[in-house]
C-alpha cells in the first residue's frame, strides 16, 4: 500500500493536469483511504465490509459475516485473526474498491507499473526464451527432444527469471542455452517433480491430443510470455487444439526485436483461429480455497470439467489448491486438494508460504540434511518448488 499512495503522489499533478480539481480530489480520497487501512492493518483492528454498491460485494460481506458468527464477535475478524488466505484476497478487493468510488480512476490499475516494469525488467530473459522458442518451433524435431522441450519448458514456468543471465553477453542465442543449462541445475530443487509423468501422460500420448488445456495464471510479465511461449510450442507441433488462459494483459514494447515480432505476430493469428482463448471469472479473486469452487461457483468448476488438463501457476493457487493449511508435508495430494477435483492437474509453484503436501520420502532426506527440524526456512525462500500432478 506505502508504494501505491507513493505512486499516487508522484502522479498527483498529472491528474490535476487532466482532470481538474476533481482529478486532485480523486487522488486525496485514494490516498486517505489506503492510509487508513494500512493504519487499521498495522493494529489489527476489525475488517470492515465492502461498499454495497461495489461489485460482488454481497459475496464478500457474506463471508465476512460467516467469519464473525463463527468468532461470535466483529471484533475477533481482524487483520491478524482472520485466515490469511482470504485477508490477502479482501486487501486487492478493498483496494480496487477504493479506486472505484472516484469519478476519473474507476479503470486504473494501481499494479500497472509493475506489470510493465516486469516486462522491461525481464526483457533480457524474454528475448532469450523467444529466440529459442521461434527456432524449435521451426524446426523438425524427434520425439524424444519434443518431450524433452516441453519437460523444459514447464520447468521454465516454475523458475521464471531466476536464472542468472549476466554471464551471456547479451548474445539471446548464448542466454538460452544458458537458461536451460542452469534449469537442469535447479532440477534436484523441485521437491516433488511430476514433469515427466505428466509430458507422457498428458504431451506425448500417442494418437491422443489434448483438446482443451487451460492454464490458471499467478501474475503477468514474465510468468505470461513463458505460458504463450508454452502454447505456441504445443500448437506448432500439434499436440494440443485449443489453450484457455486466465490472464492479465500488459504489452512487450514492439521494438525489441524480430523474434520477439514474429512471436507477436503469430500469437494474434491463434487468437484469431480461437486457439488461444483468454477468459476471466471473479471466482478466481475471491479468498476461497479451491475446494469450495463447486458449492460456490459451479458453473465454473462444470466448465472445467471439460478441461483435458489444467495448469496452476504460483505459489497463491498452490495455497488455495490445498486450503493454505498447515499440511503434514508427505500427506497426499489427493487428500490435501479436499475434493477439489474438476479434471486431472498440475500445479507448478516455487514455495513462498508454509504450505505444501505430497513430498517424498527423498524429498524429506534432502531437506533434512540441509536444515535443522525446526528451520522452515527452505518453505519460504522460493528457492524450492514442486510440480505435482493429481489425475482423479
Amino acid at each position: 500500500m506505502t508504494k501505491i499512495i507513493d505512486q499516487l503522489h508522484q502522479h498527483q499533478h498529472t491528474a490535476v493536469e487532466l482532470y481538474g480539481q476533481q482529478g486532485d480530489a480523486d487522488v486525496k480520497s485514494i490516498i486517505s483511504k489506503l492510509a487508513e487501512m494500512k493504519c487499521r492493518m498495522m493494529t489489527d483492528r476489525p475488517l470492515q465490509d465492502i461498499a454495497e454498491d461495489f461489485p460482488n460485494a454481497d459475496i464478500w460481506n457474506t463471508e465476512l459475516e460467516e467469519y464473525r458468527k463463527f468468532q461470535r464477535s466483529i471484533e475477533n475478524v481482524t487483520w491478524y485473526k482472520t485466515p490469511w488466505l482470504f485477508v490477502e484476497c479482501y486487501l486487492y478487493c478493498k483496494i480496487l474498491e477504493f479506486f472505484w468510488h472516484t469519478t476519473h480512476f474507476r479503470e486504473y490499475d494501481p499494479f500497472r507499473i509493475v506489470k510493465e516494469r516486469s516486462y522491461t525488467d525481464s526483457m533480457a530473459h524474454l528475448l532469450a526464451i523467444g529466440t529459442e522458442v521461434v527456432k524449435l518451433t521451426q524446426t523438425n524435431l524427434s520425439h524424444e527432444e519434443i518431450r524433452k522441450t516441453i519437460v523444459r519448458l514447464l520447468q521454465f514456468e516454475i523458475w521464471g527469471n531466476k536464472s542468472d543471465l549476466s554471464l551471456s553477453g547479451g548474445d539471446p542465442h548464448f542466454m538460452s542455452d544458458t537458461i536451460f543449462q542452469e534449469l537442469d541445475e535447479l532440477k534436484e530443487n523441485i521437491l516433488t517433480n511430476d514433469l515427466d509423468v505428466a509430458c507422457n501422460t498428458y504431451f506425448m500420448c500417442q494418437g491422443k491430443k489434448l483438446t482443451k488445456l487451460v492454464i490458471v495464471l499467478d501474475n503477468a510479465g514474465l510468468e505470461l510470455f513463458t505460458d504463450l511461449c508454452f502454447a505456441d510450442f504445443l500448437i506448432s507441433k500439434s499436440l494440443v487444439d485449443t489453450k484457455d488462459f486466465e490472464w492479465v494483459l500488459s504489452q512487450v514494447a514492439g521494438s525489441d526485436d524480430e523474434y520477439l515480432k514474429q512471436l507477436g505476430a503469430r500469437w494474434q493469428d491463434l487468437v484469431a483461429q480461437k486457439k488461444f482463448v483468454f477468459k476471466a471469472h471473479h471466482f478466481w479473486t475471491f479468498g476461497y480455497p479451491y475446494c469450495d469452487m463447486e458449492a460456490k461457483s459451479p458453473e465454473l468448476y462444470n466448465e472445467l470439467k471439460t478441461s483435458s488438463l489444467i495448469i496452476f501457476k504460483g505459489d497463491l493457487n498452490y495455497r488455495k489448491l490445498v486450503g493454505d493449511r498447515y499440511w503434514p508435508i508427505d500427506t497426499p495430494f489427493s487428500e490435501a486438494l479436499c475434493g477439489f477435483e474438476p479434471a486431472p492437474l498440475l500445479a507448478l509453484s516455487t514455495l513462498k508460504a508454509k504450505t505444501v503436501a505430497v513430498l517424498s520420502q527423498t524429498a524429506i532426506c534432502l531437506i533434512e540434511s540441509k536444515f535443522q527440524k525446526d528451520d522452515l526456512s527452505w518453505m519460504v525462500s522460493s528457492d524450492y518448488a514442486v510440480a505435482q500432478l493429481f489425475t482423479p
